[in-house]
């Protein structure tokens, strides 16, 4: 291994498995009852991997997972990015893994969502209402919903994938184009956005005003 692999590495320390069950198990008991500065106050390693000898190409390489404030973090040389991040909202976990599971039943469920495609800034910080409704609406992909789930309206990423959709569906009407992407999603799928949408609301996207026109059906 490199000296710049074990000086990364180096900078991290983890405890034996039962303290980390305790950290895990009070890091969760105090987001469930509310004590920001606890949480916020929180940060130890989770699961730490060091190569023994030359990464090979394509291997795997050093790696460190924590907990720090809300989110839970991967961190790799020259690189962070987030696992998953609690929402107060849906009062879950929302990530594409969850990575204390292996320490046992967890307080706080993971709810499958692209995280990475949403947030930008690795901090302390839970998730926002509005960016937790685009995160579990849009799931984890179906292509031109989910992004145009998350994209912001009027963005130029929003604009090409509701040109790139109206292309594909044969038509110059975008809320057409969406409500037809939809209907033809699977069953389980709507099913799961629909709960979401009941359960949380609507979102200021294409996607969004599709669902509402959506709905108005389903309540006639």
């Amino acid at each position: 291994m490199s000296q710049l692999k074990r000086n990364f590495i180096s900078k991290y320390k983890i405890n034996d498995r039962k303290q980390r069950e305790r950290d895990i198990v009070q890091w969760q008991t105090d987001i469930l009852n509310g004590d920001d500065t606890a949480v916020r106050l929180t940060d130890f390693v989770v699961y730490m991997y060091k190569p023994t000898g030359k990464v090979r190409k394509g291997g795997v390489d050093a790696h460190v997972t924590k907990v720090q404030g809300y989110q839970i973090v991967l961190i790799e040389r020259g690189n962070t990015r987030p696992m998953s991040i609690y929402s107060p909202l849906a009062k879950q976990m929302l990530g594409y893994y969850d990575p204390i599971s292996s320490y046992g039943a967890s307080m706080i469920p993971t709810y499958p969502a692209q995280i990475s495609y949403a947030i930008q800034e690795i901090g302390l910080d839970p998730l926002d209402d509005d960016t937790t409704k685009r995160l579990m609406l849009a799931g984890t992909g179906t292509r031109y919903y989910a992004q145009l789930c998350l994209e912001k309206r009027g963005s130029n990423n929003a604009n090409n994938y509701t040109r790139w959709l109206c292309q594909e569906k044969k038509t110059e009407d975008p809320l057409l184009a969406m409500v037809s992407l939809i209907n033809t999603l699977p069953i389980e799928e709507r099913k799961r956005i629909l709960d979401v949408y009941d359960s949380y609301g609507t979102i200021d996207t294409l996607a969004g005003d599709a669902l509402n026109h959506l709905d108005k059906f389903r309540t006639l």
